[in-house]
């Protein structure tokens, strides 16, 4: 657990900073990769294993924690665009997409996280 807190206005600033840079690469990854529903699962595992590590080697820096692991990764990877996803597939209707995708996001992502956190 963190041995400090994440208030005050320079770990904000830090935390949006960390947030606005992970929100353009997680909308470059998406529009680069021409994978259709597909490319965001991609970015999903890729910022999961970003957090893992970022456990591993940040969790008591004052500085890079909360730029890189509370506003980079968290705001690359967020959950309500992975529901978003899901709700799209399921109202197209797309059974067996819907199962991959809900499959490898949990799967994957939590492997990601706890193996890379080690």
């Amino acid at each position: 657990m963190l041995d400090y807190q994440l208030g005050g206005p320079y770990n904000w600033f830090l935390i949006s900073l960390g947030g606005v840079l992970g929100t353009l690469m997680r909308h470059f990854f998406i529009t680069l990769l021409p994978l259709h529903y597909y490319n965001k699962l991609v970015v999903n595992i890729i910022a999961c294993g970003l957090l893992g590590w970022g456990f591993k080697h940040y969790q008591h820096h004052k500085s890079i924690y909360p730029f890189f692991v509370i506003g980079f990764t968290l705001a690359m990877s967020s959950f309500a665009s992975y529901i978003f996803q899901l709700v799209e597939l399921y109202q197209k209707g797309q059974w067996w997409s819907l199962f991959i995708y809900f499959c490898l996001s949990n799967l994957l992502g939590l492997l990601f996280v706890v193996y890379l956190s080690r």
